[in-house]
């Protein structure tokens, strides 16, 4: 019995480990500080409130956005260019249309290589019912290099309620 004992200690101070050794991996370094430039940044966001207020196809969005590792927390979660498409889709359903105006940004370099802007966003519109809406949030993005081309990607999306 003691032996299992042993055992069974030893595997669970292993297992733990395990657990506790990935949680702290080094983070990940991007080049995209390196290859693109803040305008490029600017450009990138502009181009994606452009797509919304034309009401485009998801696919148009798709090279935007990363292929791995994407995350946006936008009323819900987003983790896969599928994802994005249906949540695409319930925002098409519900509005009629909308325009989105940028009242501030800040694009800044971080230290892992990548962009971070943090942007204060007005959107309004009408919904299906005729309805009007005219929300401002604070947004916050993560903009990384693409892994199987040049170009400059969204790898994390964040909205959050008002800007202050």
């Amino acid at each position: 019995l003691d032996y299992l004992m042993q055992k069974l200690a030893l595997i669970t101070f292993l297992t733990s480990f395990l657990v506790f050794s990935s949680l702290a991996e080094v983070p990940k370094q991007y080049q995209a500080t390196k290859l693109f430039s803040k305008e490029d940044a600017r450009k990138l966001v502009d181009q994606y409130y452009s797509l919304h207020d034309n009401r485009a196809d998801a696919r148009e969005y798709y090279p935007l956005l990363a292929d791995t590792e994407l995350h946006m927390l936008m009323g819900s979660v987003v983790s896969s260019k599928q994802e994005f498409k249906s949540w695409l889709r319930k925002i098409k359903l519900f509005s009629r249309s909308v325009k989105h105006t940028v009242k501030e940004i800040e694009i800044s370099a971080t230290k892992n290589g990548s962009y971070f802007i943090n942007l204060c966003v007005r959107y309004r519109g009408r919904t299906r019912l005729f309805t009007k809406f005219d929300n401002t949030d604070r947004i916050k993005w993560e903009l990384v290099e693409s892994k199987d081309e040049l170009r400059l990607v969204i790898q994390t999306y964040l909205v959050e309620k008002g800007c202050k």
